[in-house]
């Protein structure tokens, strides 16, 4: 992460919600999936539970051409504050690193 669009505290915390993000599969189907995505110290403030979540969705053209749409939403209201903007973006970055890790997850 560049050190120039964030103070070393926020480096810091991001590193940290880093280390502790989990997901738990949610939803599968033949084209897509959701996620639950879990960040220490955020959550939705109507259930307590994941802070946001995840949605894969598969383009299937052909036997040969796959497209993946990922698509993360985040409940917690303190993630939508701007001066979070490059934590939420270093989230995102991972959550898609992920996925792009196995591009078949909903196969495997």
């Amino acid at each position: 992460m560049p050190d120039i669009l964030m103070s070393p505290e926020l480096k810091r915390k991001t590193e940290e919600v880093i280390q502790g993000l989990t997901f738990t599969k949610n939803f599968r189907s033949a084209t897509a999936e959701e996620w639950y995505l879990f960040l220490p110290g955020y959550r939705d403030p109507q259930t307590e539970g994941a802070c946001g979540k995840v949605f894969i969705h598969y383009d299937l053209f052909g036997n040969r051409d796959v497209f993946i749409n990922t698509t993360v939403i985040f409940d917690d209201p303190k993630l939508h504050d701007p001066t979070l903007h490059p934590l939420v973006y270093a989230v995102v970055d991972i959550t898609h690193e992920q996925v792009s890790d196995n591009p078949f997850p909903i196969f495997s």
